[in-house]
């Protein structure tokens, strides 16, 4: 006979930033947030990322992670370009498909991407269509910034 026996499978597991779903309830600057939309990015010659919209109930939050050449994890919001008189450098012009995990619909985007001069902030401008375009100013941050992680409970 066995005691203290359990099927409800594994007690916890550890998830990390790559692991994130949409409906997962993060954790981030002390606050908890939602992922409410997930998105992949294809930057071509395997260059790839994902990237998430964080909720948490007031604010809006882009969880962005890449594992190739090396791990990039970042937080942004979005912004307008004249920001804080600080000097920007382009350090990136990517061309890339962004693809919506619920619907499938893709979009070709242009990205450029603006880091200061410590290389510890950035800003974003992307590029979505003809006409559109949004800007984005974040931070780079490491995989232990963001702890907590967990899929939301499914409602039966």
């Amino acid at each position: 006979m066995k005691m203290f026996k359990s099927n409800k499978g594994p007690s916890s597991v550890d998830y990390t930033v790559k692991d994130i779903k949409k409906g997962f309830i993060v954790e981030y600057d002390l606050k908890s947030w939602e992922a409410i939309e997930e998105y992949e990015y294809d930057w071509g010659g395997n260059y790839k990322g994902k990237e998430w919209t964080l909720f948490d109930g007031k604010n809006e939050l882009y969880l962005y992670y890449a594992s190739f050449p090396s791990e990039e994890i970042s937080v942004s919001t979005r912004t307008s370009f004249a920001y804080g008189g600080k000097q920007w450098s382009i350090v990136d012009e990517s061309p890339g498909l962004m693809i919506n995990t619920d619907t499938n619909e893709e979009q070709e985007i242009v990205s450029w991407t603006f880091d200061d001069s410590n290389e510890t902030e950035f800003i974003t401008i992307v590029r979505n269509g003809e006409k559109s375009c949004d800007a984005y100013k974040g931070k780079y941050i490491k995989n232990y910034e963001v702890s907590n992680i967990l899929p939301r409970e499914s409602e039966d």
